[in-house]
């Protein structure tokens, strides 16, 4: 969905996913769709934080210079807004 700034100045990312938040499904779906639309494996993401809360904290893994040219495109996405 994009970028999102909270009340406090915060800024995450924001996905939307339609699986229900019952035994993992929603996080599962969650991982899926970073992992399509960052074109990377699933297992180069992994949960670390907010397992049951609707705030998340994703750890991704690979190839710094890629990781940081995928963000440098989502932020640049995001000032486009």
């Amino acid at each position: 969905m994009g970028l999102h700034t909270a009340s406090d100045g915060a800024v995450s990312l924001a996905v939307k996913v339609t699986a229900v938040p019952d035994k993992g499904q929603a996080n599962k779906a969650v991982i899926e769709t970073l992992a399509k639309a960052c074109r990377l494996p699933k297992s180069a993401f992994e949960l670390v934080a907010g397992a049951t809360e609707r705030n998340k904290t994703v750890l991704v893994t690979g190839n710094p210079a890629e990781l940081e040219a995928l963000l440098a495109g989502i932020l640049n996405a995001g000032k486009e807004n």
